[in-house]
Protein backbone atom coordinates (compact mmCIF):
# COMPACT_ATOMS: atom_id res chain seq x y z
CA UNK A 1 0.00 0.00 0.00
CA UNK A 2 1.56 3.33 -1.10
CA UNK A 3 1.99 6.13 1.42
CA UNK A 4 0.09 9.35 0.96
CA UNK A 5 2.30 12.32 0.22
CA UNK A 6 1.85 15.28 2.51
CA UNK A 7 2.92 18.69 1.30
CA UNK A 8 3.14 21.25 4.09
CA UNK A 9 1.98 24.77 3.37
CA UNK A 10 4.14 27.64 4.44
CA UNK A 11 3.04 29.06 7.78
CA UNK A 12 2.15 32.57 6.56
CA UNK A 13 0.04 31.06 3.76
CA UNK A 14 -1.64 28.70 6.22
CA UNK A 15 -2.40 31.65 8.52
CA UNK A 16 -3.89 33.59 5.61
CA UNK A 17 -1.29 36.36 5.68
CA UNK A 18 0.77 36.02 2.48
CA UNK A 19 -0.04 35.05 -1.10
CA UNK A 20 3.41 33.99 -2.26
CA UNK A 21 2.59 33.98 -5.99
CA UNK A 22 1.48 37.61 -5.87
CA UNK A 23 4.37 38.51 -3.59
CA UNK A 24 6.83 37.00 -6.07
CA UNK A 25 5.39 39.09 -8.90
CA UNK A 26 5.71 42.25 -6.81
CA UNK A 27 9.34 41.53 -5.94
CA UNK A 28 10.30 40.65 -9.52
CA UNK A 29 8.73 43.87 -10.83
CA UNK A 30 11.35 45.90 -8.88
CA UNK A 31 8.78 48.67 -8.45
CA UNK A 32 7.81 50.44 -5.27
CA UNK A 33 4.58 48.98 -3.97
CA UNK A 34 1.67 50.17 -1.89
CA UNK A 35 0.40 47.88 0.85
CA UNK A 36 -3.06 48.73 2.21
CA UNK A 37 -4.38 47.12 5.38
CA UNK A 38 -7.81 47.81 6.81
CA UNK A 39 -8.55 46.54 10.30
CA UNK A 40 -11.70 46.67 12.36
CA UNK A 41 -11.09 50.32 13.25
CA UNK A 42 -8.30 51.79 11.16
CA UNK A 43 -6.67 52.04 7.75
CA UNK A 44 -2.94 51.73 7.18
CA UNK A 45 -1.21 52.62 3.89
CA UNK A 46 2.50 51.97 3.32
CA UNK A 47 4.67 52.74 0.33
CA UNK A 48 7.54 50.24 0.37
CA UNK A 49 10.36 48.83 -1.69
CA UNK A 50 11.36 45.17 -1.68
CA UNK A 51 14.87 44.40 -0.46
CA UNK A 52 16.68 41.09 0.05
CA UNK A 53 16.68 41.46 3.84
CA UNK A 54 13.02 42.51 3.93
CA UNK A 55 10.78 45.33 2.80
CA UNK A 56 11.90 48.91 3.35
CA UNK A 57 9.01 51.27 4.18
CA UNK A 58 9.52 54.56 2.36
CA UNK A 59 6.41 56.37 3.57
CA UNK A 60 3.42 55.39 5.66
CA UNK A 61 0.17 56.87 6.92
CA UNK A 62 -2.32 55.60 9.46
CA UNK A 63 -5.90 56.74 9.92
CA UNK A 64 -5.03 57.76 13.50
CA UNK A 65 -3.03 60.59 11.93
CA UNK A 66 -6.31 61.90 10.54
CA UNK A 67 -7.57 62.36 14.10
CA UNK A 68 -4.64 64.72 14.71
CA UNK A 69 -5.79 66.74 11.70
CA UNK A 70 -9.30 66.96 13.13
CA UNK A 71 -11.07 63.95 11.52
CA UNK A 72 -14.17 63.15 13.58
CA UNK A 73 -15.53 60.07 11.83
CA UNK A 74 -14.59 56.41 11.41
CA UNK A 75 -11.03 55.41 10.58
CA UNK A 76 -12.06 52.54 8.32
CA UNK A 77 -14.69 54.12 6.06
CA UNK A 78 -14.23 54.88 2.36
CA UNK A 79 -13.60 58.61 3.04
CA UNK A 80 -11.03 57.75 5.74
CA UNK A 81 -9.31 55.26 3.43
CA UNK A 82 -9.11 57.92 0.72
CA UNK A 83 -7.70 60.53 3.11
CA UNK A 84 -5.17 58.05 4.53
CA UNK A 85 -4.06 57.17 0.98
CA UNK A 86 -3.80 60.87 0.14
CA UNK A 87 -1.64 61.46 3.22
CA UNK A 88 0.62 58.49 2.41
CA UNK A 89 0.88 59.66 -1.19
CA UNK A 90 1.89 63.17 -0.08
CA UNK A 91 4.58 61.71 2.20
CA UNK A 92 5.86 59.44 -0.60
CA UNK A 93 5.89 62.30 -3.09
CA UNK A 94 7.95 64.39 -0.65
CA UNK A 95 10.67 61.70 -0.54
CA UNK A 96 10.80 61.33 -4.34
CA UNK A 97 8.50 58.42 -5.17
CA UNK A 98 7.05 58.85 -8.65
CA UNK A 99 5.29 55.53 -9.32
CA UNK A 100 4.20 52.36 -7.54
CA UNK A 101 2.06 49.26 -7.91
CA UNK A 102 -0.66 47.94 -5.62
CA UNK A 103 -0.05 44.93 -3.39
CA UNK A 104 -3.17 43.98 -1.46
CA UNK A 105 -1.85 40.67 -0.16
CA UNK A 106 -4.48 38.02 0.52
CA UNK A 107 -7.34 40.52 0.31
CA UNK A 108 -8.84 40.86 -3.16
CA UNK A 109 -8.79 44.23 -4.90
CA UNK A 110 -12.47 44.90 -5.58
CA UNK A 111 -14.00 47.78 -7.49
CA UNK A 112 -15.18 50.75 -5.39
CA UNK A 113 -13.85 49.18 -2.17
CA UNK A 114 -11.96 50.82 0.68
CA UNK A 115 -8.69 49.53 -0.79
CA UNK A 116 -9.61 51.17 -4.11
CA UNK A 117 -10.41 54.41 -2.25
CA UNK A 118 -6.95 54.39 -0.66
CA UNK A 119 -5.40 53.81 -4.09
CA UNK A 120 -7.40 56.77 -5.44
CA UNK A 121 -5.98 58.92 -2.63
CA UNK A 122 -2.42 57.94 -3.53
CA UNK A 123 -3.11 58.68 -7.21
CA UNK A 124 -4.56 62.09 -6.34
CA UNK A 125 -1.38 62.86 -4.39
CA UNK A 126 0.57 62.53 -7.65
CA UNK A 127 1.90 58.96 -7.59
CA UNK A 128 1.45 57.08 -10.88
CA UNK A 129 -0.29 53.74 -10.31
CA UNK A 130 -1.36 51.47 -13.19
CA UNK A 131 -5.04 50.96 -12.34
CA UNK A 132 -8.22 51.28 -14.39
CA UNK A 133 -10.30 54.37 -13.49
CA UNK A 134 -13.49 52.26 -13.57
CA UNK A 135 -12.52 50.31 -10.44
CA UNK A 136 -12.00 53.42 -8.34
CA UNK A 137 -14.92 54.73 -6.25
CA UNK A 138 -16.93 57.72 -7.43
CA UNK A 139 -16.45 61.19 -5.98
CA UNK A 140 -19.78 60.90 -4.14
CA UNK A 141 -18.60 57.78 -2.30
CA UNK A 142 -15.18 59.24 -1.58
CA UNK A 143 -16.75 62.34 -0.04
CA UNK A 144 -19.03 60.12 2.05
CA UNK A 145 -22.35 61.26 0.61
CA UNK A 146 -23.64 57.69 0.86
CA UNK A 147 -22.78 57.63 4.56
CA UNK A 148 -24.49 60.97 5.21
CA UNK A 149 -27.59 59.80 3.31
CA UNK A 150 -27.73 56.60 5.33
CA UNK A 151 -27.23 58.52 8.58
CA UNK A 152 -30.07 60.88 7.74
CA UNK A 153 -32.34 57.92 6.95
CA UNK A 154 -31.43 56.45 10.35
CA UNK A 155 -32.17 59.77 12.10
CA UNK A 156 -28.49 60.74 12.12
CA UNK A 157 -26.86 61.28 15.47
CA UNK A 158 -29.74 59.67 17.36
CA UNK A 159 -28.78 56.26 15.94
CA UNK A 160 -26.27 54.38 18.12
CA UNK A 161 -24.39 53.54 14.93
CA UNK A 162 -23.39 57.21 14.63
CA UNK A 163 -22.65 57.89 18.29
CA UNK A 164 -19.18 59.21 17.44
CA UNK A 165 -20.84 61.84 15.25
CA UNK A 166 -23.00 62.92 18.19
CA UNK A 167 -19.96 63.24 20.47
CA UNK A 168 -18.12 65.26 17.81
CA UNK A 169 -21.22 67.37 17.05
CA UNK A 170 -21.03 66.32 13.41
CA UNK A 171 -24.29 66.32 11.49
CA UNK A 172 -25.17 64.75 8.15
CA UNK A 173 -25.25 68.20 6.54
CA UNK A 174 -21.76 69.07 7.80
CA UNK A 175 -20.04 65.79 6.83
CA UNK A 176 -19.12 66.87 3.28
CA UNK A 177 -17.66 70.15 4.52
CA UNK A 178 -15.75 68.30 7.22
CA UNK A 179 -14.26 65.93 4.61
CA UNK A 180 -13.19 68.83 2.38
CA UNK A 181 -11.63 70.64 5.35
CA UNK A 182 -9.42 67.64 6.21
CA UNK A 183 -8.59 67.08 2.52
CA UNK A 184 -7.42 70.69 2.15
CA UNK A 185 -5.26 70.34 5.30
CA UNK A 186 -3.55 67.29 3.79
CA UNK A 187 -3.08 68.90 0.38
CA UNK A 188 -1.84 72.08 2.02
CA UNK A 189 0.84 70.17 3.87
CA UNK A 190 -0.46 70.97 7.34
Amino acid sequence: MPKARFVAMLRRRRDGKTDYNTRKKVILSKENFIAIRISGRNTNVQVSEAKIGGDNVIAAAHSRELKKLGWKSSGKSIPAAYLTGLLAGQKAKNVGVESAIVYSGIRPFRAASRIAAAVKGVIDAGIAIPVDEEVLPSEERIKGEHIAAYASSRKGSESPQFSTWKKAQLSTEKFGDHFEQIESKIKGGK
